[in-house]
């Protein structure tokens, strides 16, 4: 499309720009998705590894013979665990969302954006923009400004400059969605070819703007995490007693099954105890 209009317009220095930042986006991309792959991998095998530790640390701290002491300091060398596990499963969601964008930002520039790359919050605004039925005339108006073959468009009946167009347009999507300079210049570009690549029927950057809000998920994942490791820590204060001894009494005596409701008892396990009558009731 860019092309042909550039042809028309007697001018194709606009596709040869585009062109050379579609060759360099995919260059970029390719660059990362080499490093990204290497970096993955190795978060997986750390992942991996802390995944194991997490699971022999707990067990351990969570055995009721071992003392409090000893439970404590291992519950710690769990919560060191845990963190890293945390850091390096945040890492590896942000190579994800690089990554993503990356592509995002190469699929825009085929499309025919020029300006500088967008990141998710920019994407989302637009999506939302698009999206609205409201905005229909005001994204005709844009698609007939950005299309128009001469340095001036009629936009509303009236007759006026293609940068002033833009500029009135640009308020419009500015005041629409309520936010200020913050968006970008080049943000009623990317409104622009957000527009073209929804009629196209291609990828919008749904995925880049769901990725992100992974991260966001994640971040209230890590504070339910550590909320785990403070449970843990509370039940180890809670329930610890140390071992008691042998039960020493005779078998089948009133003194035996005292001796050993209480052993159940100590350590946290519930006994079922069924009379005479038929029926039965948990002891705890």
């Amino acid at each position: 499309m860019l092309f042909f209009i550039s042809l028309t317009q007697g001018n194709v220095s606009n596709f040869l720009g585009n062109l050379g930042n579609v060759i360099s986006k995919a260059k970029e991309l390719s660059d990362a998705l080499d490093r990204i792959s290497k970096q993955k991998e190795y978060q997986s095998i750390v992942l991996d590894e802390l995944e194991r530790e997490l699971i022999i640390q707990g067990n351990i701290a969570k055995d009721r013979s071992k003392s409090e002491e000893e439970r404590l300091k291992v519950a710690k060398a769990y919560l060191v665990a845990l963190q890293e596990q945390n850091r390096v499963k945040k890492a590896s969601l942000q190579l994800d969302l690089e990554q993503q964008g990356m592509a995002f930002n190469k699929q825009l520039a085929v499309t025919g954006y020029g300006g500088a790359d967008v990141d998710a919050p920019q994407v989302k605004l637009a999506l939302e923009y698009v999206s609205d039925p409201k905005n229909k005339q005001t994204l005709k108006n844009l698609h007939e400004v950005e299309t128009a073959f001469l340095p001036w468009v009629v936009v509303d009946g009236k007759s006026q400059s293609k940068s002033s167009a833009r500029g009135m347009l640009d308020n419009q999507v500015r005041e629409s969605l309520g936010y200020g300079g913050e968006m970008g210049t080049d943000f009623l570009e990317l409104v622009y070819y957000i527009s073209r690549m929804k009629e196209e029927g291609r990828g919008m950057g749904a995925e880049f703007v769901k990725m992100a809000g992974h991260m966001e998920d994640f971040d209230r994942l890590i504070e339910g995490s550590y909320k785990d490791y403070e449970l843990m820590v509370e039940a180890i204060k809670e329930t610890n007693t140390p071992m008691k001894d042998i039960n020493t009494a005779q078998e089948g005596s009133v003194a035996y099954i005292k001796n050993s409701y209480q052993k159940l008892k100590d350590y946290g396990i519930p006994m079922l105890l069924c009379l005479g009558n038929g029926k039965c009731r948990m002891l705890r």
